[in-house]
């Protein structure tokens, strides 16, 4: 679950389809269990909801859909460039090696994941966490500093220069008042 609420576009409509009130940790609307959403082979995904007490502890209200080739296609493409691009940002955030996992995306991608592999070799128990998940804080991405260093270059001239880019500071909750 911490991993879709860091990840949104996973969870949003162009892949899972999940609403933004099953993760928004309101118990009065429903909410996705922290288990979240488990790929059980084939194109058939459980989701796992909080029991009515609202507890976490509690065992999870299970429901198994099953989605079409294009859209599982799409949920494993986004969440394959979303790990990605979260090692590129974070080196503590990298994505442990899987083959069985990298076996069932690579069916998912091609259209070819219709039957599941009945293997017993063939299960996989990779596990996607959120950095809070993992170690109990999540480190901001965005520089604390003021400005940005943009690099430019030129083929022509063969020339490069570097110069920083000032931000505007982000207007305060209380901005209103100054006006």
């Amino acid at each position: 679950k911490g991993f879709l609420q860091e990840n949104p576009g996973i969870a949003g409509p162009d892949a899972l389809g999940i609403r933004p009130e099953l993760l928004d940790d309101e118990n009065r609307n429903a909410e996705l269990h922290p288990r979240g959403v488990t790929f059980l082979g084939g194109r058939t995904l459980e989701f796992a909801f909080l029991n009515p007490s609202g507890k976490d502890s509690d065992p999870p209200i299970e429901k198994r859909r099953k989605i079409s080739e294009e859209r599982l296609a799409r949920v494993v493409a986004e969440l394959d460039w979303a790990t990605r691009h979260n090692m590129r940002i974070d080196d503590g955030d990298e994505v442990g090696p899987d083959p069985r996992r990298d076996h069932y995306f690579e069916r998912a991608r091609l259209g070819v994941s219709e039957r599941p592999d009945r293997r017993a070799t063939a299960q996989s128990t990779y596990v996607y966490k959120s950095m809070r998940e993992r170690y109990g804080m999540v480190r901001g991405r965005d520089s604390i500093l003021p400005f940005d260093i943009v690099v430019q270059g030129s083929l022509s001239n063969m020339g490069i220069a570097a110069f920083p880019r000032w931000r505007k500071p982000r207007e305060t909750p209380d901005a209103f008042l100054y006006r």
